[in-house]
């Protein structure tokens, strides 16, 4: 992600609402601050794992975009990929689609420099759930004609949902530095 082996303080936002980065690149207010960190850059073509807890909260639903703001607050700058169109496909596997995105400067000032499309160099670490059954249960008894003992209801599930961590890796050729991205997430099952 970063050039050097320093240290600095990189920043992620999100976008407040579900939808695309693209027309809010300059409204500060369209964004929250998901985590604060100071890391140290392993070098080009390395990727710097960030911790699970500085996502926590970000739920996505089939067909949903999210829009994420990697930025750091310093000189230093994070690599990514200068080609391709705004919101195209970048990277995608069966669940996720990574768009291109916008390169920043940091913070949300500066709107119009270079403005460059880009594509976040990294790996994108999620989990898919699969939940249960949704069939509600009966508090009628079932009829029959043989005696049984009382009868018992359960509010049980019968199976519980299930999860799996998926990873899905972006291309990472550092082709072209910034000190911020701007880009898109859309889950597509």
């Amino acid at each position: 992600m970063e050039r050097s082996y320093s240290s600095y303080n990189l920043r992620i936002y999100t976008r407040k609402a579900l939808g695309s980065h693209i027309g809010y690149e300059g409204n500060s207010s369209a964004w929250n601050l998901i985590g604060e960190r100071q890391v140290k850059g392993r070098g080009k073509g390395n990727t710097l794992r960030l911790p699970y807890e500085m996502f926590d909260g970000i739920d996505m639903r089939q067909g949903h975009t999210k829009a994420f703001y990697m930025t750091v607050t310093s000189y230093y700058y994070l690599y990514m990929s200068k080609e391709g169109q705004k919101g195209a496909v970048f990277a995608e596997d069966a669940y996720m689609k990574v768009l291109y995105g916008t390169e920043r400067r940091w913070s949300f000032w500066n709107y119009s420099w270079r403005n460059y499309s880009v594509g976040f160099n990294g790996v994108v670490r999620y989990g898919t759930w699969v939940p249960p059954p949704t069939g509600a249960p009966s508090l009628s008894p079932s009829k029959s004609n043989a005696p049984s003992g009382s009868p018992s209801i359960s509010y049980a599930p019968s199976q519980r949902p299930t999860s799996t961590s998926m990873t899905l890796i972006t291309r990472i050729d550092g082709s072209h530095t910034a000190q911020g991205i701007m880009f898109d997430v859309v889950a597509k099952q």
